[in-house]
């Protein structure tokens, strides 16, 4: 059985803290520092999001499905087709963008990737909460 509760945690933090960064009022009294630190904070949490995530689906697609070692996805990329496959997820290509701004978020060393990333990860905080739902409905 899954430990549902430490995804939750990790998506609802990074939820609260979206919420703030959201906040046009609240970001608009604050210095260009804070608001990149914030903004940092978001990316950050997102890459601990998405790491929870794709090991979140592969637990679950190991306790359900008893996969032989040469039919379990062999990759992120074929376990978020095989996720779509069997509905955990809906959209692959979404999925396989939230890696690319992942892998790219650690090697972010300018304003304009990290724009990028910060905008995805924006985008990704829905399709995380509809995959942890799809875990939860599934997992006994």
């Amino acid at each position: 059985m899954l430990k549902m509760e430490i995804l939750d945690n990790a998506i609802t933090s990074m939820s609260n803290l979206m919420d703030k960064v959201l906040d046009e009022n609240q970001m608009s009294m604050l210095d260009d520092v804070t608001r990149l630190g914030l903004q940092a904070g978001v990316i950050k949490h997102f890459e601990i999001c998405y790491e929870l995530c794709w090991k979140f689906i592969q637990r679950w697609v190991n306790e359900n499905y008893h996969l032989t070692e040469e039919d379990f996805p062999r990759s992120r990329k074929d376990l978020f087709r095989f996720a779509a496959k069997i509905g955990l997820i809906d959209d692959v290509e979404a999925w396989l963008r939230f890696g690319d701004a992942r892998n790219l978020s650690v090697h972010v060393y300018d304003s304009k990737q990290a724009k990028e990333v910060y905008e995805i990860a924006c985008s990704f905080i829905s399709k995380a909460r509809e995959l942890y739902h799809a875990l939860e409905k599934t997992s006994d």
